[in-house]
């Protein structure tokens, strides 16, 4: 009879399921206990001397794939929903509207450069003195005004054009 190091029960010797230590060689570990150490992810090292790949095992994974099942009141059918997936999904979701918001206001920008740009050209044709006032707010403003009726004008004919 054997006494297993953590638990101090006695075991026949020819148990089939008991771990015994390479190092030390006088570390016997039973299969409860060794379960439990690998439940608490601690089983990589002996219990006595502390070594590592003290046995001959193979290395167990566990992957924990943990189903919740959920039903729709609505549908009365059941869903499976996998915890993991569900992260997955609401990143990949969270991203997506994430790059359309950048790609919204990307083109936001360059609809405001080019109607700043058409208002600038078509305000320093009239007043050749206005890149002077930039600085000004009123400037601005009626920078983007004359740079808005002037794309909204060009849209209209465009369209009238084409249709």
């Amino acid at each position: 009879m054997n006494k297993c190091c953590v638990c101090l029960e006695n075991f026949k010797n020819n148990e089939k399921n008991i771990y015994t230590c390479n190092t030390c060689k006088d570390t016997i570990v039973c299969n409860n206990c060794y379960n439990f150490m690998r439940e608490s992810n601690i089983h990589n090292n002996c219990p006595v001397c502390r070594s590592e790949n003290w046995i001959n095992k193979s290395i167990i994974i566990v992957i924990d794939n943990s189903v919740n099942l959920h039903i729709d009141i609505n549908n009365e059918e059941p869903r499976i929903y996998n915890t993991a997936n569900n992260i997955i999904v609401y990143i990949d979701t969270y991203l997506v509207r994430l790059k359309q918001l950048c790609k919204c206001l990307c083109k936001l920008l360059v609809y405001l450069s080019i109607i700043w740009s058409f208002g600038f050209i078509l305000t320093s044709l009239y007043n050749q003195n206005t890149y002077q006032y930039i600085d000004y707010p009123i400037v601005i403003i009626t920078i983007f005004i004359v740079g808005f009726s002037f794309s909204f004008l060009i849209i209209i004919l465009f369209n009238k054009c084409i249709f």
